[in-house]
């Protein structure tokens, strides 16, 4: 009988060190979750620190006109029906010629009579590079995500996007590449630049010749032309040579710095004739619907988000094609962020096009 209270004692020292060893627990994992708490609140600060000091576009770029496919209102239901119409407008045209709705938007739209449309096959992918450049376009913006979520150590996209892409077409992963990373921040861009300076490949050669005329960085400009010091001359040259002559100054200041920093002498009678030409933005003849017209050269832009339609087909309304299609978006109404995971995805009945 005398051994009861000695259990009972034992059993309230167990006790008490199994309360203080939850207790304890309870403080570590109070600890851990405000660390994380506030962690996230940091990570959060920075990245509104970054954004705010992102270097912005120059203020005449902002000036630019803008050409558009079509006005279409923002009003969702407006919007669907117009692009309804559109779109049965681009496939009858295209229906008797594949290049029809293009030619009849030169013929009757003055504002786009100069665009540099390309036609035929020229604009067209064929059903294997299609793939791939699909593939490449999924795999940006996974490889955008594992660096905006990363917890341990950083992600640098464009490296981890050429690990995990492999051996497959380099043209189809720079054109992914560069096409998604144009307009992100100025680190995505730089970062990118760097790394197609490792890639020996044609493609990647033009998209840093590009990135060294028309990028409004100098950092992304800098790494850019120094991954061009050791690359084919033949395979950039042509880039450099034209935007001289482009109707935005700062391109030509930009393509005239980088043929000094990489001492191509052989391009001074290119330079000379250059300097001996009109301005690039003066009035010139030329002939237009068979007429003689005075024209003058000048730079627009284009929001792909409303003119997708402008660049590419629709998709066949009852089948799905075989190459990488995206959605029409509808003015007024959301569609899917880029870092959602499904950033090309629509509703049933959305209109679809073709990447091509």
């Amino acid at each position: 009988m005398a051994k009861a209270p000695q259990d009972f004692s034992r059993y309230q020292g167990w006790m008490l060190i199994g309360g203080c060893a939850a207790y304890v627990t309870g403080l570590m994992t109070v600890a851990l979750l405000m660390v994380g708490w506030t962690s996230v609140e940091e990570k959060r600060g920075r990245s509104e620190q970054a954004r705010r000091a992102e270097p912005k576009p120059p203020n005449e770029l902002a000036r630019v006109q803008e050409v558009v496919i079509e006005q279409i209102p923002a009003n969702p239901g407006q919007s669907r029906q117009q692009i309804a119409q559109l779109v049965a407008k681009i496939q009858a045209d295209e229906a008797q010629d594949p290049d029809g709705f293009v030619k009849r938007l030169i013929r009757e739209r003055p504002d786009l009579q100069g665009m540099p449309f390309q036609m035929g096959h020229a604009c067209r992918m064929n059903g294997a590079v299609s793939s791939a450049f699909g593939n490449a376009v999924n795999l940006t913006r996974d490889v955008m995500r594992a660096e905006d979520t990363a917890i341990v150590g950083p992600v640098e996209p464009a490296s981890r996007f050429f690990e995990e892409y492999g051996g497959q077409d380099t043209g189809a992963g720079v054109a992914a590449l560069t096409q998604i990373f144009g307009p992100e921040k100025q680190k995505r861009r730089e970062g990118l630049a760097k790394q197609l300076a490792s890639i020996d490949h044609p493609a990647s050669t033009r998209a840093l010749a590009r990135a060294a005329v028309f990028d409004f960085d100098k950092d992304v400009r800098e790494a850019a032309v120094q991954g061009l010091k050791h690359r084919t001359k033949q395979e950039y040259t042509d880039v450099l040579v034209a935007a001289l002559s482009h109707p935005w100054p700062v391109a030509a200041q930009n393509a005239a710095s980088a043929i000094r920093r990489l001492h191509r002498d052989d391009l001074v009678p290119q330079m000379v004739a250059f300097l001996a030409a009109p301005d690039p933005r003066d009035p010139f003849e030329k002939e237009v619907d068979g007429k003689p017209a005075t024209v003058v050269r000048e730079m627009v832009k284009v929001n792909h988000h409303r003119n997708c339609l402008l660049c590419h087909s629709p998709a066949p309304a009852n089948s799905m094609p075989s190459g990488f299609v995206g959605v029409v978006p509808t003015p007024g109404m959301s569609f899917p962020a880029p870092d959602s995971g499904a950033p090309y995805s629509g509703s049933p009945g959305t209109p679809w096009c073709e990447r091509t």
